[in-house]
């Protein structure tokens, strides 16, 4: 929701009122003086930041003078402290504000019913995350979709992991859904319910419900409800964004330079998760399992192969999936992996039920990800991968909980050999 122009008016209209204040032992201490802008507001229940409320700036300067300025208007002031609070004279009008570190807070400002936190430029005091709101920091970080029904809750054909979202300090967030980048987008809150404010934005919202985000995306003039928990397992900004990671041999370079295999071919290790699971496969509903792999290319072939994947409970000789699969381009580079045959758990798969991703955040990391289901179970399954002999220290960093099992017992020592026909056993 677009309010900087609002709150605009409403102070321009507001500058002829009155806020009493004082102080004893006042002085203007030279220490105070800069430029402070306000960082984060407040009025009526919601919370204003950024273009709503950035152009609102009140500059100390030597001798108690200073600065006012509004949405490009500027006025002079005359200003005075005292241990505890800032008096600042705007014409004949006074408002008082709380003094903190390289910040004060102005409440009811020119009775305008809205509350404003001024920081110093170029302070800590200035970051915005330090002022959200619990709701607004919840929201901070990176989203992935788990699952998906249309309005009345039934089942769809869209990959339940395909919408990616990561929300920013600054209320921006980065949108991708099925591997397409859609762009960054304004958000704001209001309570427990959130949307993108931008024109143009995706007509996404959200609710904040049981720990989590339930999202309602409208494609199509059809609304599909998505579930986001929080804390997925591995950041947004994996999924083709901005991560910490080099993102492999190929990087974010374009596939004019390579081929599909300098990046792809390789044998791996890493761990994946069954998640989502009913029916037969229920017990195992969260089970996690180190795995190892292969992928190789066909003779001749720049974009088809195979690949094999086997864990802890079976080995080299008795994999629990074999597929063929096929590569294509996208825009970030590495391109990306559909299975055209093959089985997973002894059942057929049909082509692109099993898909696979670069994750840019981590060294040379990919996803593989999909949905398993026969007469009597079903589940969903997400594999987290890395090339033998590469270590997973910069997840480590990241979050220790997303090492392999294995990882210190085993791999860190074996990493250095040749990968073994099999794993060690829980």
């Amino acid at each position: 929701m677009k309010t900087k122009k609002i709150l605009s008016a409403v102070l321009a209209l507001l500058l002829v009122l009155s806020l009493a204040a004082c102080g004893s032992k006042v002085r203007a201490d030279e220490k105070l003086n800069g430029k402070y802008t306000a960082v984060v507001g407040e009025m009526m229940g919601m919370t204003l930041a950024d273009e709503d409320i950035n152009d609102i700036a009140i500059e100390l300067q030597s001798g108690g003078k200073g600065s006012f300025t509004i949405d490009g208007e500027t006025d002079k002031i005359s200003w005075q402290n005292d241990d505890t609070t800032i008096s600042i004279k705007i014409d004949s009008e006074t408002v008082t504000g709380t003094l903190s570190t390289d910040s004060f807070k102005v409440k009811d400002l020119l009775g305008s019913g809205m509350d404003l936190t001024f920081a110093k430029e170029g302070t800590d005091a200035a970051k915005p995350e330090n002022y959200l709101p619990e709701n607004d920091k919840f929201m901070l970080g990176n989203w992935q979709s788990t699952g998906v029904t249309d309005i009345l809750g039934d089942p769809t054909d869209i990959d339940p992991y395909s919408l990616f979202m990561t929300f920013n300090a600054d209320h921006t967030a980065n949108v991708k859904f099925m591997g397409k980048d859609l762009g960054t987008y304004k958000w704001s809150l209001l309570d427990d319910w959130g949307s993108f404010d931008d024109e143009g934005a995706p007509d996404i919202t959200w609710d904040i419900k049981d720990g989590g985000l339930e999202v309602s995306y409208l494609l199509d003039d059809e609304y599909y409800i998505f579930d986001c928990p929080k804390g997925g397992m591995i950041p947004d900004s994996a999924f083709g964004g901005s991560g910490s990671g080099s993102g492999g041999s190929l990087g974010t370079g374009s596939t004019d330079d390579t081929t599909f295999s300098d990046f792809w071919e390789n044998e791996y290790y890493g761990w994946w998760i069954i998640e989502n699971a009913e029916g037969d496969m229920a017990d195992l509903n969260e089970n996690y399992y180190d795995v190892c792999g292969a992928i190789y290319f066909d003779d001749g072939s720049s974009d088809t192969g195979s690949i094999y994947l086997w864990d802890d409970t079976g080995n080299i000789d008795d994999p629990f999936c074999v597929a063929d699969v096929e590569f294509y381009p996208d825009e970030e580079g590495a391109g990306y992996m559909l299975n055209t045959g093959g089985w997973f758990l002894g059942v057929d798969m049909e082509a692109g039920d099993l898909y696979g991703e670069p994750l840019t955040a981590f060294d040379h990391m990919i996803m593989i990800s999909g949905s398993f289901s026969y007469d009597s179970g079903s589940c969903d399954y997400t594999m987290y991968l890395k090339p033998w002999g590469m270590d997973w220290e910069d997840v480590r960093e990241y979050d220790a909980d997303l090492l392999p099992y294995f990882y210190d017992s085993w791999y860190t020592e074996a990493m250095y050999g040749v990968m073994p026909d099999e794993m060690p056993e829980y």
